[in-house]
């Protein structure tokens, strides 16, 4: 008998739990459907827009006040991005480099920009280009040398001469008299050596009767130059000529021996009274 009531409640038991187990199953939520794939579609990053430039760049270490010559820099050829390279800073030119001179200090493989030098026609470069007791001494040209002029650059080296005549043969006797009528009896003499041109002015369309130079040239020179060539110029005939050497001397007297380096000096007029300037080409 006991047997039975254990089997009924067991039986009792099970549907009590078969009907709370499909209670339960209707009352949760339905189970959310699977993600769906979605392509994702990376753009490939974009490349700078570059090109290809040749650039001035410095071929040594070069100090400031330097006339720049081919020496002193290269062109190179070197890719750059357009939108952050400004090119506006930087020189693809030889014409905007050669003879102007040099602002401050550059570093040996820097790229060369246009503030740190500045042009033969500014009024800096004037100023750059005299070293301490250095002086621009202005030499006007005739209207027959001018065409001189158009053969001659800003940076360009002059040799200064003097023409003069000899009495007799003997050179060493100090007889210089004024230059003879018979050019085989004169002689010019060196006087200056590698001096650099600073400025070159042309005034061919200004040209007058009143005014009979056409031109004019800024040398540089030192005090003791200076003095000797207004003594010169004063009494004698001199002349400039493009120079046989290529570069320039702070002291351009080196040419005179030693016995001559005070010359002229006398207290006899030996020198006529005409003043001429020339300009003279090899």
């Amino acid at each position: 008998m006991n047997n039975k009531k254990l089997i009924i409640l067991y039986i009792i038991m099970l549907l009590v739990g078969l009907a709370l187990l499909f209670t339960g199953s209707s009352d949760a939520p339905p189970a959310p459907p699977p993600p769906k794939e979605v392509e994702v579609i990376v753009a490939p990053p974009t490349k700078p827009v570059t090109e290809m430039v040749n650039v001035a760049v410095a071929k040594k270490d070069i100090s400031s006040h330097t006339i720049l010559k081919e020496r002193d820099f290269y062109f190179k050829t070197i890719e750059i991005n357009i939108d952050t390279f400004d090119k506006a800073k930087y020189i693809f030119d030889v014409g905007e480099i050669e003879n102007y001179v040099t602002k401050s200090n550059i570093q040996k493989e820097s790229l060369i920009q246009k503030n740190l030098i500045a042009s033969p026609y500014s009024e800096d470069y004037r100023t750059l280009t005299l070293k301490k007791g250095e002086f621009i001494f202005p030499v006007e040209i005739a209207k027959e040398d001018v065409y001189l002029l158009k053969n001659l650059h800003v940076g360009d080296l002059i040799d200064i001469y003097v023409l003069y005549g000899l009495e007799g043969a003997n050179i060493d006797n100090g007889n210089v008299i004024s230059p003879s009528r018979n050019f085989s009896n004169t002689s010019i003499k060196p006087i200056i050596a590698g001096k650099k041109i600073l400025h070159i002015e042309n005034a061919s369309t200004n040209y007058s009767y009143d005014n009979p130079r056409l031109g004019r040239i800024d040398l540089i020179l030192t005090n003791e130059e200076i003095k000797l060539v207004r003594t010169l110029m004063t009494n004698s005939i001199v002349m400039l000529y493009p120079s046989n050497f290529n570069e320039s001397f702070d002291k351009g007297l080196f040419l005179l021996a030693d016995k001559e380096k005070t010359w002229p000096e006398s207290k006899q007029q030996i020198f006529n009274r005409t003043p001429i300037s020339r300009l003279r080409g090899n």
